[in-house]
Parts: structure tokens; C-alpha cells; sequence
């Protein structure tokens, strides 16, 4: 948990004028493609039997953001700036530095706030600022008052393999594993809902830079097997060991319309089969288009 002082400090800053929701809250639609790709052999201590995977699975979503209030600090990191080390405006930065040096002083604190009151009532400006930029940073957030994510998931991986079943030699497999999922506005499973509408666009309007949380775990898709895959999966999870999918610092035209980036990410998490007899390390190639309504 914050501090006291910090705490204070950033409900001062919360509470100072201008703040707040937005007259009219502005929407747009977050374009992503997802692409994963990777692929693994493990080969059994007999020196015979092995088994491989190849995965190829794909992303499309439209999601539907909104930009519910204005914000003073960043809502993921952008240039090396995060929500937890933002900087404060001076006078609210002054009032956190006169309680943390109290600690836990009630007395202490009550003095400062009396002192730091005064201050104010003589000349509001004494402390410096009190508000922070509220042009400088941008943060879109899924819009819940309505379909917030559409679009499509497919997988299409291959396995093969040497497998021994006794009596009979050592023989070859192979098995393929496809499927997907169509996401249509208004038809959409509450799961998936609460999977996918997790997305964050956040922009810093001075450095020209944009900063993505994509979703991506907790995705289940439904699946078919044929060929000899030794499983009986009806669904697989789109991308294991990851939750969230951060793409740090786009560079981007901070007074356009229209934003968009790419970004090649090296083993973002892994797919696997029969119980993890085979991990698959993914990468993945992601493409983004956000548009303002």
C-alpha cells in the first residue's frame, strides 16, 4: 500500500478542479492482430520415441475503447514513466514531502497541514502547482456500455512423432489440431467477454509515444483433433503462461487521428500438448490501429 503522504497527495491531486470525467467521453476502435508462431521436439530418454509440435495460431479483434476521464499520469509506462513514479506537480509533491517526514506523527502531520493551510490562505500559488498536465497523457480503457471486443480466433497446430506400443514396433504419427472461434457483436459468451475486454491504449501526447496491454490468456478455443494425437481436447488456451501482452513505447503522431505500430515480441509464452509432453515457445507479431470515433 502507498503511503499516508503519498496517498494524500494523490487525492489532493484527484480532487483538484478541471479534473475528473469528460463533458463528453470520447470512443474509437482498437484494431489488433495477433499472429503466434513456434515450434519444439522432445525427444524421449529410449533414444526412439519423440514428439514435436508446430503451432500457428492468429488473433483479429475490433476493441471498442473509450477515454472515461482525464488523468494527470500515465496509465501504463510510456518513456520510461509509470503510474508508480509519475511525477507529482510541485505543490502537491511539497505537501507529500512534509508528511512522509512526519511518519506516523499524527501530531506531526495535523502541524504540517495547519502550516501548509496558512501557507495557501496567504497566497494559493506559495506552493507551486497544484494541478498537473491534463493534455499530456491519454489512457483508453475497454468501453463496457456495449460489445467491447469483436472479431476472430484460429489455431491450426501439427504434431508428429515416433511412438513404441508393445507389442508393435516403434511408428510414426501424426495429428493435427484446428479450430477457431467467430466474436459477433451481441453473441458473445460473458467468458470471453471478461478475457478480451481488458485492453489499455495509453499515449503520451509530448513524447509521441503509445503503450498497449493486449489480452491474451484465459482464451479458450474450441478444437478439433484428427489424426493420432493420443488427446481427446475440445478446447486449448490460445496462449498459455501469459496473461497480458505489453507492447512499451509505439512511436506515433500525437496530433493525428489515427495511431497504429507493430511489434515482433520473442517467446511471449508457450503452447503445449498432451499435458506439457511438448512446449511449444511462441512468438508472436503483433499489428495495432487505434481510430478515434
Amino acid at each position: 500500500m502507498l503511503p499516508l503522504a503519498t496517498r494524500l497527495a494523490v487525492s489532493l491531486l484527484l480532487l483538484a478542479p478541471g479534473s475528473g470525467a469528460l463533458a463528453a467521453m470520447p470512443t474509437g476502435h482498437l484494431f489488433v492482430t495477433v499472429e503466434l508462431a513456434g515450434q519444439a521436439r522432445n525427444d524421449f530418454p529410449n533414444g526412439v520415441e519423440w514428439a514435436g509440435l508446430m503451432a500457428d495460431r492468429s488473433m483479429w479483434l475490433d476493441l471498442r475503447l473509450s477515454m472515461p476521464q482525464e488523468t494527470t499520469t500515465p496509465g501504463l509506462e510510456l518513456g520510461g514513466i509509470t503510474p508508480e513514479n509519475a511525477a507529482l506537480p510541485a505543490g502537491i509533491a511539497t505537501i507529500a514531502n512534509a508528511m512522509e517526514a512526519c511518519g506516523e506523527n499524527d501530531a506531526c502531520r495535523m502541524k504540517a497541514m495547519m502550516s501548509i493551510g496558512k501557507q495557501l490562505q496567504a497566497d494559493p500559488n506559495a506552493l507551486g502547482a497544484m494541478e498537473g498536465d491534463k493534455t499530456r497523457y491519454e489512457t483508453w480503457t475497454a468501453d463496457r456500455t456495449g460489445v467491447c471486443a469483436s472479431g476472430n480466433i484460429s489455431v491450426a497446430d501439427a504434431g508428429d512423432g515416433m511412438a513404441i506400443a508393445p507389442p508393435d514396433p516403434a511408428r510414426s504419427y501424426h495429428f493435427e489440431r484446428t479450430g477457431g472461434i467467430e466474436l459477433s457483436a451481441g453473441t458473445q459468451d460473458p467468458d470471453y467477454v471478461e478475457a478480451l475486454c481488458t485492453a489499455v491504449l495509453a499515449v503520451d501526447k509530448k513524447l509521441g509515444l503509445a503503450s498497449l496491454r493486449l489480452p491474451a490468456g484465459g482464451i479458450a478455443v474450441p478444437v478439433r483433433l484428427t489424426g493420432q494425437a493420443f488427446t481427446n481436447e475440445e478446447r486449448v488456451e490460445f496462449l498459455e503462461g501469459t496473461q497480458r501482452i505489453e507492447i512499451i513505447d509505439q512511436p506515433i503522431a500525437a496530433d493525428a487521428q489515427t495511431w497504429s505500430g507493430e511489434a515482433a515480441l520473442m517467446r511471449i509464452g508457450s503452447i503445449s500438448h498432451n499435458s506439457g509432453q511438448v512446449v511449444v515457445p511462441v512468438d508472436a507479431r503483433i499489428t495495432w490501429k487505434f481510430v478515434r470515433d
